[in-house]
């Protein structure tokens, strides 16, 4: 998934603070998402997310990918009112520099 030319993107969103953003919009919006299949996964992943001081660096950028490509990718265009969920993924994700792929050791 992409973000338009046109979309805005948050200046100086460093992980936490984008992790953050997402979490709240994800939590306050999940009843936009059908029951069962997907969306119960989906469901179940954002009553999972942990407070900021109680989730690593990986985790966070676990989230966001799950944001861009994955069960949370149903929310990527939408907004909180200032910038898209996606926009703060992207951002947050470069300003961590991290790989854009994890093995499975990234996954324990």
């Amino acid at each position: 998934m992409g973000l338009k030319h046109s979309d805005p993107l948050p200046f100086g969103i460093d992980l936490q603070t984008g992790y953050s953003k997402i979490r709240h919009w994800y939590q306050t919006n999940i009843d936009m998402i059908p029951l069962g299949g997907y969306g119960a996964q989906s469901r179940e992943l954002i009553s999972a997310l942990k407070s900021t001081d109680q989730i690593s660096a990986k985790e966070i950028r676990i989230v966001l990918w799950e944001v861009i490509a994955g069960l949370l990718e149903w929310g990527y265009h939408a907004s909180d009112g200032s910038y898209k969920m996606g926009a703060y993924a992207h951002v947050a994700i470069r300003s961590s520099e991290t790989p854009k792929c994890f093995g499975k050791e990234d996954m324990r």
